[in-house]
């Protein structure tokens, strides 16, 4: 069975007659019957019964091949339609990943700087923890997404690229009452049994705190999980326990920060955050415009935070 069977099925059904169905397909009419007789063959059934030369009657069968013909034709139809639509305006739409802290970085400002440049292009945005946003991109339900270093797939393809695009340094965030906080850093080792907010289970992050927890012989009081800065902020500052945050986002933080403060962590972990756009995107061209675009402007950022 194929589609031209189907639509010449179709055609005769309309004109109820093989010869000017013939004629409206531009073919010649012993090839439209003869589709016609193979498709009966396969099927096992007759559509349309020749018996009376002048007036072609549907079979019960038949009618529910028509059915099916006529159906599909429409579905033709529409999706041409459509497709001309597309092609006709300059509709164009990407599909990002965001991590649940995109708005506490540079990203955001990267984002809306894009969009007021290239008003074409309209920005679907899934703001998801890492792992899940992987799954999505590597299913091709996104275009492009924003994840941290260390959640960056081991195995992809050469049709992914990564760039960095914004790297800041994982401090603990405390209350400013708490003994900790007159330290100028603080060791995995120095949490034993101290109240603490974990990241995101879905984040990578999670795994390597634990793995650094369990080097250092260090068991904190794991009070739950979140990797949204303002449930992190109201956990320091209402000294309920501490929590893991970028050193960007706490200094873009817009909230009050009054009683809270930010230590860095030694050893060091850097959550650097990497762009990974799809070549294989439908709207590759904007995609590869999308990327250079973000990456001049991290560029940018970047420098300007070297020569601070």
């Amino acid at each position: 069975m194929n589609f031209n069977q189907l639509k010449y099925v179709a055609e005769v059904y309309k004109t109820k007659s093989f010869t000017r169905a013939a004629n409206n397909l531009f073919i010649a009419q012993p090839s439209l019957s003869q589709q016609i007789k193979l498709l009966e063959e396969e099927l096992g059934i007759v559509i349309f019964n020749r018996k009376k030369r002048k007036n072609i009657e549907i079979t019960p069968c038949g009618k529910r091949v028509v059915e099916f013909a006529l159906e599909i034709e429409k579905n033709i139809n529409t999706f041409q339609t459509d497709l001309m639509h597309l092609k006709n305006t300059n509709y164009v739409e990407l599909k990002v990943g965001l991590l649940w802290t995109f708005g506490y970085n540079h990203v955001s400002d990267f984002l809306n700087q894009f969009r007021d440049t290239y008003k074409e292009v309209k920005l679907l945005y899934k703001i998801e923890a890492s792992k899940r946003l992987i799954r999505d991109f590597q299913k091709g339900d996104l275009d492009i997404i924003f994840i941290t270093e260390s959640d960056l797939p081991t195995n992809y393809g050469k049709h992914i690229t990564m760039d960095l695009i914004s790297s800041s340094r994982l401090n603990l965030i405390l209350n400013k009452n708490h003994p900790l906080a007159t330290k100028d850093y603080i060791t995995l080792s120095d949490l034993h049994e101290e109240n603490i907010l974990m990241t995101s289970e879905q984040s990578f992050l999670y795994d390597e705190l634990l793995e650094g927890f369990n080097k250092s012989k260090s068991i904190p009081n794991i009070i739950g999980q979140s990797s949204q800065v303002d449930i992190i902020m109201q956990i320091a500052e209402n000294n309920i326990g501490m929590g893991f945050l970028a050193e960007e986002s706490f200094k873009t933080y817009s909230g009050s920060k009054k009683s809270v403060c930010s230590i860095p962590i030694v050893p060091r972990y850097n959550r650097n955050i990497y762009m990974l756009t799809n070549k294989n995107s439908y709207y590759q061209e904007w995609v590869e415009c999308f990327k250079r675009f973000i990456i001049n402007l991290a560029s940018l950022d970047m420098l300007e935070n070297l020569e601070v």
